[in-house]
């Protein structure tokens, strides 16, 4: 019973690797009118698992600027995207982001048109398959395939 609830934690959690970072980054991608980039010190989580990536923002004090306010008072800041690898069968799809490509782009270029914060849309990037010839997305997809078939 022990063995077979691990085997599901671990096909369906997103622990598989996991790693956050305290840091003082962009908020939005654009500039604002008054020409101020508008940093926040933020807490950035990602969790990959066997079925997609989980991308977190947290904003909070991080202790880097001892004056540090946040440029967004009357917005609170806490943003979770999960984009999963593929479908049920971790199917490849086509290079792009149209109809016919992988759902993790599909998925990708559905945040960037929602307005994602910059931090997740530029972690997500890193992923996206075959995005300018970086294959991060393809191994981790492919490991995941693999790792599940196993167990």
């Amino acid at each position: 019973m022990f063995i077979g609830c691990v085997i599901l934690v671990s096909n369906f959690g997103y622990c598989w690797y996991c790693d956050t970072i305290c840091t003082r980054t962009q908020y939005k991608a654009y500039i604002s009118p008054a020409g101020s980039r508008q940093e926040i010190e933020a807490r950035i989580g990602l969790y990959i698992g066997l079925r997609g990536t989980n991308i977190t923002l947290r904003e909070q004090n991080c202790g880097i600027e001892a004056d540090y306010e946040n440029p967004f008072p009357d917005e609170d800041i806490e943003y979770n995207e999960r984009l999963y690898w593929g479908t049920s069968s971790f199917g490849q799809g086509r290079i792009g982001f149209g109809r016919y490509s992988n759902r993790y782009n599909r998925e990708f270029r559905a945040i960037q048109f929602r307005g994602a914060p910059y931090p997740i849309l530029w972690i997500a990037e890193y992923f996206t398959l075959d995005g300018e010839q970086i294959r991060w997305g393809r191994k981790f997809r492919l490991a995941g395939w693999y790792t599940h078939i196993f167990m």
